[in-house]
């Protein structure tokens, strides 16, 4: 039986699949599809190894959002380490992954309202100060 995807895990891969369809020049069908074409396993390899980055998804639920299972997922995270030793492609997926603050510590929506709505400081500001809140917490917290 497949893990359920949660809300965490379906915000994670609509914030990876963009990165890595334009990285590789493949749609998000190809990558999410069951083809074996290298190109297109390539990138299925980097957006398994990409939302894995963070801690909060379990390699079933990634199985699951990807079309496959954490076997699968373990298999690409080893082959994306490999590749990234020397294939120039994915050398740049990496750096590129691992230098950008927004990819590399993103917290999701969902951790961001838990941890606002348990601020009393947050929950009696009217509308436009919770807009401002916000702004300040992503900022100090470099979401």
């Amino acid at each position: 039986m497949k893990s359920p995807a949660t809300k965490e895990g379906l915000f994670r891969l609509k914030k990876c699949l963009p990165v890595v369809c334009i990285q590789f020049g493949v749609t998000p069908e190809q990558i999410l599809g069951k083809s074996r074409l290298s190109k297109i396993s390539n990138a299925r390899h980097s957006l398994r190894y990409f939302m894995s980055l963070t801690n909060n998804l379990s390699l079933a639920e990634i199985g699951t959002l990807t079309n496959g299972d954490h076997s699968s997922v373990i298999h690409s995270i080893k082959v994306f380490e490999v590749y990234s030793n020397r294939e120039t492609q994915f050398k740049e997926f990496k750096a590129f992954v691992n230098k950008d603050k927004k990819y590399k510590k993103q917290t999701s929506i969902i951790e961001i309202d838990k941890k606002l709505r348990a601020l009393d400081s947050y929950t009696s500001l009217s509308l436009g100060g919770k807009v401002n809140f916000i702004k300040d917490f992503i900022e100090q917290n470099e979401i």
